[in-house]
């Protein structure tokens, strides 16, 4: 239950480009105990996948995630 629901607050937060890898390589690595190749080849997998089906294929912008926005305005501004 800790897993999801820090993964929903992150999802909020940080959006889905920073969660789901970040969650991906830290539930492999702190829960199954799995190889920093195969924790890091999932999580670029996942990534990827989330990417083409969500982004490339159905054309849905998946949510950046408050604190990301916030920080992406600030580094470059709107215009």
């Amino acid at each position: 239950l800790g897993y999801v629901t820090a993964m929903i607050g992150a999802l909020i937060l940080f959006g889905f480009w920073i969660t789901i890898p970040t969650f991906v390589a830290v539930f492999l690595r702190e829960r199954e105990k799995a190889s920093w190749r195969m924790t890091i080849g999932s999580a670029i997998a996942v990534t990827a996948i989330l990417y083409f089906v969500f982004y490339r294929i159905l054309g849905i912008d998946l949510h950046t995630g408050f604190i990301t926005q916030w920080v992406w305005d600030i580094l470059f501004p709107p215009e």
